[in-house]
Formats: structure tokens, sequence, C-alpha cells
């Protein structure tokens, strides 16, 4: 495996991993989310 794909698997996994964590704090919290962007 060569340094560059290892790169992209990491950056691939990254995004992954922000996304699901965007997504439940999406859930949790979009209320507090709403105000602190409207505020």
């Amino acid at each position: 495996m060569t340094r560059l794909s290892t790169a992209k698997i990491v950056k691939y996994l990254l995004r992954n991993a922000f996304k699901n964590i965007a997504k439940t704090l999406a859930k949790n919290r979009l209320p507090a989310l709403r105000q602190s962007i409207f505020r």
C-alpha cells in the first residue's frame, strides 16, 4: 500500500466519521445548534 492511498483512505474515514458525528449532533441538539447559528 502506497503512502498516497493510505492518505486517501484516512481522509475518507475522517470525512465519514465527521458526517456521522454531525448527524448525531444534529439529531441530539438541533434546537441549540439553530440558536447558536441564528443568535
